[in-house]
């Protein structure tokens, strides 16, 4: 896929989400979250079925509701099994969580 064409379509997932203005920023100018969000768009345009992510908590910046995030990813996943991978540490987090537990 050419670059514009990426962008393109990287664009309207982004503005799905309502962050669209962060399309021509540079990492350094985006929060946590949004690079978060920009990781997945990546991930969704992969040929990949699945989509693993490995301890959020760690990669989002004072996350406590993992919920709403799940409800964002959900609304810009078209067909992808989505992974999360964490420790026993962060179990709590995922108390009341919309995704399934496996111990």
């Amino acid at each position: 896929m050419d670059t514009p064409v990426a962008q393109g379509i990287a664009r309207e997932y982004l503005d799905k989400i309502g962050i669209s203005h962060i399309s021509l920023y540079r990492a350094p100018s985006c929060s946590s979250l949004e690079i978060f969000y920009t990781m997945f768009i990546r991930a969704i345009m992969t040929k990949e079925k699945k989509i693993l992510i490995e301890r959020p908590h760690k990669m989002i910046d004072n996350l406590q509701e993992i919920n709403t995030i799940l409800k964002m990813l959900e609304s810009i996943n078209d067909d992808k099994e989505i992974v999360i991978l964490d420790t026993y540490d962060n179990e709590f987090y995922y108390e009341g969580c919309i995704c399934n537990i496996i111990r």
